[in-house]
């Protein structure tokens, strides 16, 4: 299974309201994301895979914000209101194991207005956005 093929699942997951606004916030994270020509592999791929209705950007930045971004992310959701919502207890995960979080369904229980704010935020920090040819553009 590609990268591509991954983030259009977890596209898909979402609610059908959020697609198009996902498929245009892709965002390269975490060690991975540093790897040369990522992104406009990645950007070439899911514009190929996704429905034409998609307007598919793959945004990334320079090193440190890509190195940094994971934890940017994970400080955002967990200042949210919402958070506690999403936590699944230690009681709960001895219980089910890994299936607790997947029984959680925790995709559908953040809020549009979260995934907005996020998308918004990293949206702000991306220096580049990378086209389908792997030039950036603004």
């Amino acid at each position: 299974v590609g990268v591509h093929q991954l983030v259009k699942e977890a596209i898909v997951a979402a609610h059908p309201s959020m697609h198009r606004h996902l498929a245009q916030s892709v965002v390269l994270a975490g060690a991975s994301a540093m790897l040369p020509g990522l992104a406009s592999r990645l950007q070439c791929a899911l514009e190929a895979a996704a429905p034409p209705a998609w307007k598919v950007r793959v945004h990334k930045g320079g090193l440190a914000q890509r190195q940094f971004r994971t934890w940017m992310g994970g400080s955002l959701v967990a200042s949210l209101g919402t958070f506690p919502e999403l936590c699944v207890t230690r009681a709960q995960y001895q219980e089910r194991g890994p299936n607790a979080l997947h029984a959680a369904k925790l995709h559908s229980r953040v809020p549009r207005r979260a995934m907005a704010q996020l998308a918004d935020v990293f949206e702000s920090s991306a220096s580049e956005r990378v086209s389908h040819r792997g030039t950036p553009s603004g």
